[in-house]
């Protein structure tokens, strides 16, 4: 017993060895799982599922591009143009020239500039007769052809939500990100609580539903004051002109004096809803890989239908106008 102990023991210090050894500690570990898992919507602890920061710390980096600077002091070249040829992980092999240019001079540098520009090293630029003819590259990495989104002072592009708040703790803005794209959900709200939008994307394009709301609440039509019709018992209760204010004097109640916050706004829109309340639709739309297609209907402030399209892939198939004065 005593030997068997002794070798599982041995086993587990071993593994702690390996461990601080290959990744320097659990920040090491954390770091390199995060750098790992950034691209990934599944993994569990990645950045995209458990990642929320301030948007106003978020920055915008241009698609990755290279830049040629002609080093002559007098007569510059011009117009070189290069196409990046990538491998399957989307990493920089070498550069196919498209355009050599013209009157480029003897030394004639290049660097990389936007989303993961500190990846690269680029080396020396072969000039012939004036046009470039080709370009070493040093030290390679991830070259994106779209804008993206990094959090800053990080060289990967942010995974996870951004955020912004009103004074009041309620969220304004909430976007979901992988590798610096919008992918998911992104929503918007007034300083109360009530929805703007809701907005699907995948890798950067509008896909899925995408639903705008007037931001005003309406009613039921049915809907009676707390303190009853004149003459039902209910004229001792306290009354209220509309089921909105009603929910929002409730929640002082509900909350004792934390209001307002995103919590209890989330109560009142909660509860708003429960008892028959709505929030005018304003636009629905649908959309695959950017292009309008599906179902589209629009509304007047009073929730009245205005019109309803169907898209197939970008092209109108259907149109039917509405009379919401009727």
């Amino acid at each position: 017993m005593n030997k068997k102990l002794l070798v599982f023991l041995a086993i587990v210090v071993l593994g702690f060895l390996a461990f601080f050894l290959r990744f320097g500690g659990v920040h090491g570990f954390v770091s390199s799982w995060q750098t790992f898992s950034n691209g990934s919507t599944w993994m569990p602890f990645s950045p995209y599922g458990n990642r929320v920061e301030n948007a106003a710390k978020l920055v915008r980096k241009n698609a990755t591009h290279l830049i040629f600077e002609d080093q002559s002091l007098f007569w510059k070249g011009q117009g070189a143009k290069v196409l990046p040829k990538l491998n399957e992980k989307g990493q920089l092999k070498k550069f196919v020239i498209t355009d050599g240019g013209s009157g480029y001079g003897p030394l004639v540098t290049a660097s990389v500039l936007g989303a993961g520009a500190s990846q690269f090293d680029i080396g020396e630029v072969t000039v012939r007769n004036g046009q470039v003819t080709e370009v070493s590259i040093n030290k390679t990495g991830k070259w994106y052809s779209s804008p993206r989104i990094f959090f800053e002072g990080e060289d990967l592009p942010y995974s996870g939500v951004a955020e912004i708040k009103y004074r009041n703790g309620q969220l304004m803005d909430s976007r979901q990100y992988l590798e610096g794209e919008l992918h998911g959900k992104w929503f918007k709200w007034k300083y109360n609580g009530i929805p703007l939008f809701e907005k699907d994307y995948l890798r950067g394009l509008k896909h899925g539903t995408h639903m705008y709301w007037y931001g005003e609440p309406i009613d039921p039509k049915d809907y009676k004051t707390a303190g009853g019709d004149a003459g039902d018992g209910g004229t001792d209760k306290k009354t209220y002109v509309s089921l909105w204010v009603e929910v929002n004097e409730l929640v002082k109640v509900e909350f004792k004096g934390k209001h307002p916050s995103q919590a209890s706004n989330k109560w009142i829109i909660d509860q708003y809803k429960l008892k028959g309340g709505s929030f005018g639709p304003k636009l629905l739309e649908h959309y695959e890989n950017n292009q309008r297609h599906g179902l589209f209907e629009a509304y007047d402030g009073r929730g009245n239908k205005i019109f309803k399209d169907e898209y197939d892939l970008g092209k109108r198939i259907k149109h039917k106008p509405y009379d919401p004065t009727n």
